[in-house]
């Protein structure tokens, strides 16, 4: 019988308890901290007959699982599955657990991004390997890659340059400043690395890295949260 029907079944048997992904989840101030102690080497895991091997059931549920606690019960976010990676054709049980991740808030702007991917070794052998995913090398790669025409890769080519750029500048209080995905506010605070950013709203129907074309002309989604970020995240821009 194939590990479509028996994954829950075996996930049950390989191994003794069954492991609390909140417990383990609560120990770590970060994902990035969560990753880096608990997946930081590439874990061997094999196939046979089509299917993951039963014993090493656990360790590909594992990753989704504990990331899917951080996000859910430290984070207070939404987890969700932005890519599917289709490690095995077909199974569904399996490919569930593999591909990028995310942790949304309730204004839907993204805490943190994950992939939980495979590797091949020497031999073919199969390693799972999990890492954090920077947001916008990822909103980036997503907007070049979505079909759009040369003249619109070019923008956005350049609107990623022009973010990367001012993303790197000291920021100041009271300065308006935007996401590569069109979230605009105005820092409030700022502490070494990070900085306090008052969202008040992201720009609708637009493309990757509207803020930082010459013609500004949108309609606009009023959001209201304050909250601490990775700077660069945010960049100079101009939106009144």
């Amino acid at each position: 019988m194939r590990l479509l029907f028996l994954l829950p079944i075996l996930l049950g048997l390989a191994g003794c308890a069954a492991p609390n992904y909140r417990t383990v989840a609560s120990q770590y101030e970060s994902v990035g901290k969560l990753i880096e102690s608990e997946f930081s080497g590439a874990q061997f895991f094999s196939i046979t007959h089509g299917d993951i091997n039963p014993f090493h059931a656990r360790r590909i549920a594992r990753p989704r699982e504990t990331l899917d606690a951080y996000c859910t019960f430290i984070d207070k976010g939404e987890f969700r599955q932005l890519e599917n990676e289709n490690v095995l054709l077909g199974n569904d049980a399996v490919n569930h657990y593999f591909g990028v991740f995310g942790c949304y808030d309730r204004n839907d702007i993204p805490n943190w991004l994950a992939k939980v991917t495979i590797k091949r070794g020497q031999y073919q052998e199969r390693y799972l390997v999990v890492e954090e995913q920077a947001i916008l090398t990822y909103m980036v790669e997503k907007a070049l890659h979505r079909g759009l025409m040369v003249e619109q890769r070019q923008q956005a080519r350049h609107a990623r340059d022009t973010f990367a750029a001012r993303a790197r500048e000291e920021k100041t209080v009271g300065l308006q400043v935007c996401t590569a995905d069109n979230l605009f506010g105005f820092v409030q605070q700022v502490g070494g690395d990070n900085v306090q950013v008052e969202t008040v709203g992201r720009a609708q129907m637009a493309h990757f890295g509207f803020f930082y074309e010459i013609d500004q002309k949108f309609i606009s989604h009023k959001i209201q949260a304050t909250r601490w970020y990775p700077s660069d995240m945010w960049a100079r821009c101009s939106f009144r």
